[in-house]
């Protein structure tokens, strides 16, 4: 049965695991294995930041070239499937590279323009990303710079009714090397999460995408991570990211770091940058990981009740070393099936066809009424218009 009685919880996939397929064949695939809905990569079409590490990274929306038009047959593809969508692009927004940082906000702006002309809340669809970090700054340079950078950016986008999902991966490997460590995102830990909400004067539109697998390769433990995740504020929380964790496979040299206090010699990372335990994993496929499901979303279904009787989506992230980085696109698609059968019982009722999303519980996607011309192009001309406000 699931998790707790009256629990509907909609399954949803990030499409980042399958950059190779167009969005519509994704909708097809997802949708025909049971998933609601999907969280819609929208990376740089060229000029990423994620060198040195693995990427996990597609654009399956072009926010840049996206029209009224174009968002409407979005919309309709997705209402034909009985999907709901969200859009992604996580990059490292407070990089002290500054043409790449240019480039990155630039693409942020445009996405969140594109979640405007899909419908922004109304069809709840809101825009998931990375704040990073300032490598040559210390926490508090970070926190003050995302106060600068995110400031006229989230005003900007609660005027057009867009939420901004901040994600806690640590974001290890957009460091470079030879870094005082490799933590690179300020959402990475629970006490920076609440000092960006004073950086930013408490928008109410700053939300979190929780990640457990983050928290348990930074050494936290089950028991850490739920903490954690208790601890947030359930009005800020947009979804839950579902991806685990390996801590205990003979590989992963690197756990030393976390136990020892210090990282392992060169020679024995996998990464010049693997300076952190664990390895990701998927529930319900090679293995798994650390992580208690039951425990875990029996937590966060509290979080994700909207107090309406639906709830906000889990999201299904796949980066597994059993699949996605196999580099073999079908045991991809195996390993998405399979979370979503081990999801199902504890996130759908029991019903005469098994475990079963209730569909009269799912958003309805209407067609917006919005216009291009009140849309700011560029991250430049938000700062002009919002910046000081």
């Amino acid at each position: 049965m699931a998790i707790a009685e009256g629990v509907d919880i909609p399954i949803w996939l990030n499409t980042a695991c399958s950059p190779e397929l167009p969005l519509r064949e994704v909708v097809a695939r997802a949708g025909g294995i049971g998933y609601n809905g999907l969280e819609v990569m929208a990376f740089l079409e060229e000029g990423g930041d994620r060198a040195g590490a693995l990427d996990f990274a597609a654009s399956h929306i072009s926010a840049k070239r996206l029209t009224v038009d174009s968002a409407n047959d979005i919309l309709s593809m997705f209402s034909d499937a009985g999907m709901g969508l969200t859009l992604g692009v996580y990059h490292n927004m407070l990089t002290a590279d500054m043409d790449q940082a240019s480039a990155n906000l630039d693409q942020l702006v445009s996405v969140i323009n594109a979640a405007h002309l899909l419908g922004g809340r109304r069809n709840g669809v809101s825009v998931g990303t990375f704040a990073g970090m300032d490598a040559t700054l210390d926490y508090d340079g970070n926190l003050e710079k995302f106060g600068a950078v995110f400031g006229p950016v989230l005003s900007y986008a609660a005027a057009l009714g867009i939420d901004v999902s901040f994600e806690n991966c640590q974001m290890e490997g957009w460091m470079a090397t030879g870094q005082r460590d490799s933590l690179c995102n300020l959402a990475g830990t629970y006490q920076l999460r609440s000092m960006m909400v004073d950086a930013v004067g408490g928008a109410e539109n700053l939300l979190w995408i929780p990640d457990p697998s983050h928290g348990l390769a930074q050494g936290d433990g089950v028991q850490g991570v739920l903490r954690a995740l208790l601890m947030e504020t359930p009005s800020r929380i947009r979804a839950l990211h579902i991806k685990d964790t390996d801590n205990n496979n003979p590989e992963a040299l690197h756990v030393r770091a976390m136990r020892g206090g210090f990282a392992p010699p060169a020679s024995q990372r996998a990464h010049e940058w693997d300076v952190y335990g664990g390895r990701p994993t998927l529930i319900g496929f090679g293995g798994g990981g650390d992580m208690d499901w039951t425990e875990y979303l029996r937590g966060g279904a509290t979080l994700l009740a909207r107090g309406d009787g639906s709830y906000k989506p889990v999201i299904v992230e796949n980066e597994d070393v059993w699949s996605k980085q196999t580099g073999n696109p079908a045991a991809t698609w195996q390993a998405n099936h399979a979370a979503h059968l081990n999801l199902a019982p504890l996130c759908y009722p029991l019903t005469d066809q098994g475990y079963q999303f209730n569909h009269t519980q799912r958003q309805v996607l209407q067609t917006p009424s919005v216009s291009e011309g009140m849309l700011l192009k560029t991250h430049a001309s938000v700062v002009r218009a919002y910046a000081g406000k």
